[in-house]
């Protein structure tokens, strides 16, 4: 099925039919995706830019590569690494690597190669799956690895030049289609994401099949989605969010609607053209919305559901969202990776949900079914009914630590001494939150550096050690100005540059791209002769983002006038 060939939607509205749409309970993240291909094999499963594919072509076609994975390893695989973002590759090849019993690592073509060989090299990975009809850049970035891992180039024609280690389209062919045995829980993680990492290097954290299928249950519980559903994907895949979108949809039968980088930049009319029924994106979508003039009252009469995440949710745009999708439901979504896609959610009510809100920003709500929650002091004991403290999640959904020990883990799962029930995998969010009326908890601030650009979790330590590697840099603090405001949000370096040198912003910013995805480099830059401190002997950065923020008034207030 393409786009050219795919059956007209009222004939697709009567194959659904007297379909069942009851959500699947999978004990594996890819189960219900393979009881929908039994079920309604001829659906939309995904619909792309240029064509779109039905279950039973997504079926088939992972079943073939799962095979060619396992003749490329000479056996099950451990890791697989997907490099592939919102294309073919990237879907039938996630389950591909989850059929053939491999956890997979998304690898997104747009990172710079330095942190694409970074994760490839911790993952220590026995295959790569890639998209594209042209091996090279692949080839060149697991040459890095002392043991690099097997190629498999679904694309690559038999014309491609060929080397050790690579299955291309004609090999793959040859694969015949086998259903490798699958346990509910056999210890390996379904997916293995990473984010930004306090330490300078990108932090990876497994999620385990028994913590995303406790999520994928309670959700369908709660949602209620059927096959008659139309879902966006806005998140790219190395983002946990897309996890959702994916495996939420193909649970019940529906398909989802891959938005590229056009479509991001006028997501009002891909909605429209779409029909979809379900969104799901960070708040700054709206901002972008709003700042286009397209939310127009009404105009989002197909929605359903509106799902946010990844950011915090001013209360102002929930309610210019209800506004333009008026038989939509709204809810705010919280939950870090490590709690596995979102552990808390608020249903927006108009008018209730602006007088719970802290900071302008709607509430985070309540936790999901079976996980607990508690706001701690600095001793992690809990803090007094009323008073913040930091957010600590336990239950089914939370990691069991970071990738190649615990690192980082060691203070992010701990014990609390209050517990009763002495669990030892209590997750230290980082968050400061505070309990509100009727159970609700609204976030307050971080804890630590960590922000959030664009949807993005992004750790500024890790862009100042990459900025404070510069040859000519002696020291640099980066902040967010206007953190509280999505729409105007920007990263802003302050460097103190080398004695003797002429600091170039444009020169440092094409340096940093080398090892850091666009979202994290500075957009505004200052060159100063010191940094302020504070009475700790810290960088004050309060005092950086005050005058960063007062900058970008000023910068606005010029621009209006």
């Amino acid at each position: 099925m393409n786009g050219a060939s795919a059956s007209p939607r009222r004939a697709l509205a009567a194959e659904r039919a007297g379909q069942s749409s009851l959500p699947s309970t999978p004990a594996r993240l890819e189960d219900g995706f393979f009881a929908s291909a039994a079920r309604v094999p001829n659906l939309p499963a995904v619909t792309t830019a240029t064509a779109t594919w039905s279950y039973r072509e997504l079926s088939e076609m992972s079943a073939s590569w799962a095979t060619a994975l396992h003749e490329a390893v000479g056996g099950r695989p451990q890791r697989v690494g997907i490099f592939a973002n919102k294309e073919l590759a990237a879907y039938a090849g996630i389950l591909a690597g989850l059929r053939a019993g491999a956890t997979v690592v998304p690898l997104n073509p747009e990172h710079p190669d330095a942190r694409l060989r970074k994760v490839i090299r911790s993952t220590r990975l026995d295959a790569v799956l890639a998209a594209g009809t042209s091996p090279e850049r692949i080839r060149e970035l697991v040459s890095a690895v002392d043991d690099p891992p097997r190629l498999v180039l679904p694309f690559v024609p038999r014309s491609a030049a060929r080397f050790s280690g690579m299955l291309n389209a004609v090999d793959i062919e040859r694969c015949a289609a086998t259903d490798f045995p699958r346990q509910a829980d056999d210890g390996r993680p379904a997916y293995l994401l990473f984010t930004s990492g306090t330490t300078g290097e990108p932090k990876g954290i497994p999620i385990y099949h028994r913590n995303v299928t406790h999520f994928l249950r309670t959700a369908a519980e709660r949602y209620a989605f059927t096959e008659l559903d139309r879902f966006s994907q806005t998140f790219n895949q190395t983002f946990d969010l897309s996890f959702f979108d994916m495996f939420m949809a193909w649970g019940c039968g529906a398909g989802i609607f891959t938005m590229g980088p056009r479509d991001i930049l006028e997501p009002a009319r891909f909605i429209t053209r779409q029909s979809l029924t379900v969104w799901f994106s960070v708040p700054s979508l709206i901002a972008l919305m709003r700042q286009r003039r397209a939310l127009v009252p009404g105009r989002f009469d197909t929605l359903r559901w509106s799902l946010f995440c990844g950011e915090a949710l001013p209360e102002r745009f929930a309610q210019a969202w209800h506004e333009a999708a008026p038989g939509s439901v709204i809810e705010n979504l919280y939950g870090p990776t490590e709690a596995t896609l979102a552990c808390m959610s608020h249903r927006w009510v108009p008018g209730a949900s602006g007088r719970l809100a802290v900071n302008g920003n709607v509430p985070i709500g309540v936790a999901n079914p079976g996980l607990d929650l508690r706001l701690v002091d600095d001793d992690l004991r809990t803090v007094p009914a009323g008073s913040e403290g930091e957010l600590c999640v336990a239950g089914p959904q939370v990691f069991s630590g970071y990738w190649s020990g615990p690192g980082e883990g060691g203070t992010a799962l701990c014990r609390l001494p209050d517990d009763s029930d002495g669990r030892d995998r209590w997750y230290r969010t980082g968050d400061v939150v505070r309990e509100i009326e009727g159970s609700q908890y609204a976030f307050v601030r971080r804890l630590d550096t960590q922000v959030k650009v664009r949807g993005h979790r992004v750790e500024i330590a890790e862009i100042e050690a990459v900025l404070n590697g510069l040859d000519d840099v002696i020291h640099s603090a980066v902040v967010l100005a206007h953190p509280d405001k999505i729409e105007s949000a920007e990263l802003v370096a302050y460097v103190v540059p080398r004695s003797g040198t002429t600091p170039v912003a444009s020169r440092m910013i094409a340096r940093m791209r080398v090892d850091l995805p666009a979202y994290m480099v500075p957009t505004r830059w200052s060159f100063v002769e010191s940094l302020p401190l504070n009475g700790n002997g810290k960088i004050d950065r309060k005092r950086l983002t005050g005058d960063a923020r007062e900058s970008l008034i000023a910068v606005s207030a010029e621009k209006r006038s």
